[in-house]
């Protein structure tokens, strides 16, 4: 079997890419949507919980996005990230 080769980058793509990443409109769409996606986390951490009608559950709020700052290296073989276990409450 042969060793897996590198392949070269067209380089005006490479450019096209670049030049859309580092645009302005770009950045700022992204920390506007940034910002949007905190403040609707947030606003739903709020609310009271509901009684879903097809369980009788009631639901509530829950952590299943975590930081960039959470990540820690895998534990087990294979494993790329591992995060802190979050305590369950009601």
């Amino acid at each position: 079997m042969a060793a897996a080769e590198i392949q070269v980058v067209n380089p005006a793509n490479l450019a096209k890419i670049e030049s859309f990443l580092n645009d302005p409109s770009y950045k700022e769409i992204i920390e506007n949507s940034s910002t949007f996606n905190s403040r609707l986390c947030a606003e739903r951490r709020m609310r009271m919980p509901f009684i879903d009608t097809q369980t009788g559950v009631a639901q509530s709020h829950c952590n299943l996005f975590m930081t960039k700052k959470q990540r820690m290296p895998g534990l087990k073989e294979g494993q790329v990230y591992s995060y802190p276990s979050q305590r369950y409450f009601f």
